[in-house]
């Protein structure tokens, strides 16, 4: 288990001049294993095949966790990993890069079940797919929707042989039907038209995503406390990706005091009472859950951020969660689970 995701130097040379081709969006799906209550994946690396060579248009080397559970097909059908960019030329294959273990719940336990992904080497399997005749992202010209596709997976023991394909084209208005999801980067630029701030996010493989700030977002520490946007400070952006603004739309940055981020949990918190509630886990950043549902402990050093970044009282979070039965949350601190129960440090309730 891991804890935090940190920084090396980055630059944009890093990306081997990909970023001079055409820009496109790369998500994730799935074609759900219905026999599971949470399957959870690491994904390090998405990238395009020609012929014999291979061009990557995702990395995070910290991996990107991901429940594939979550995709119900209705409100959740995607999740956006990021830009890539590729030049001239026609692609006939992607391959994945995936960690060499998947933590799973069976529905009704709370024990999880771990399996190894049979063909790993060095703790990461590769699975490759064929791209479909239609749309060969010629010079990136189609967004890549990768299925995971767990439905297909042949699980057999304690090993899994995963399988992927490419998923269908994502016909969502705007940001409809995505998951939320971090986003970690260096800012490098800021602009202000209006009432409205954008920002060039540089990504930990030293691509750049474009984030567009509600009016009313704010900017925190991992604390709670204020802060401001600053060229060059690392930070954490969180939102789904506009399809007709080609850019991420966040209502919360975290500013880090340091390169590093920390564990984030973000999910369905339900019954509050005094010094505790409870949290059904949706996605994980520095950490797998050892739970679904996991019993979250707050005392009076947490702080409770509401909307538009307004700080609530304990109190009040409580009575939010005990009218409304289930509230969006996202949580802050070091979050590895110790028998199903965490300790918050920042609780934010979402939109």
């Amino acid at each position: 288990m891991t804890s935090g995701s940190s920084f090396g130097s980055m630059s944009p040379q890093q990306n081997n001049g990909i970023e001079q081709g055409k820009r496109f969006a790369l998500f994730a799906t799935d074609t759900t294993q219905a026999a599971f209550e949470q399957v959870w994946v690491t994904v390090y690396e998405v990238a395009l095949v020609r012929g014999g060579s291979a061009t990557a248009v995702f990395q995070d080397d910290q991996g990107r966790r991901i429940d594939l559970r979550a995709f119900d097909g209705k409100a959740a059908q995607a999740v956006f990993l990021g830009e890539g960019a590729l030049g001239a030329g026609d692609f006939d294959s992607f391959r994945v890069v995936l960690g060499d273990k998947v933590e799973t719940f069976a529905k009704g336990s709370a024990v999880p079940k771990e399996y190894s992904l049979t063909g790993a080497r060095s703790g990461k399997a590769t699975v490759q797919a064929p791209l479909s005749n239609r749309r060969k992202l010629r010079g990136g010209s189609d967004d890549l929707v990768v299925d995971l596709n767990s439905a297909k997976w042949e699980w057999s023991g304690d090993s899994v042989k995963p399988v992927v394909q490419e998923g269908a084209e994502l016909k969502l208005e705007e940001t409809q039907g995505q998951l939320d999801a971090d986003f970690v980067g260096q800012v490098r630029d800021v602009a202000e038209n209006g009432p409205t701030r954008s920002l060039s996010l540089l990504d930990r493989g030293g691509r750049t995503v474009r984030v567009l700030l509600d009016e009313d977002a704010v900017v925190v520490r991992p604390d709670g406390s204020a802060a401001t946007l600053e060229r060059d400070a690392f930070v954490v952006v969180r939102g789904p990706f506009d399809m007709r603004a080609r850019a991420i739309r966040s209502h919360t940055v975290v500013a880090l005091p340091e390169r590093k981020a920390g564990d984030v949990a973000h999910g369905m918190a339900s019954m509050a009472k005094e010094g505790e509630f409870t949290l059904k886990v949706q996605q994980a950043r520095g950490f797998t859950p050892d739970r679904v549902t996991m019993r979250v402990l707050v005392d009076g050093q947490t702080k409770f951020v509401g909307d538009r970044g307004a700080t609530l009282s304990a109190e009040q979070f409580n009575q939010r969660v005990q009218a409304q039965k289930l509230v969006a949350v996202s949580l802050d601190g070091e979050l590895a689970p110790v028998d199903g129960v965490v300790k918050a440090r920042l609780v934010r309730v979402g939109r």
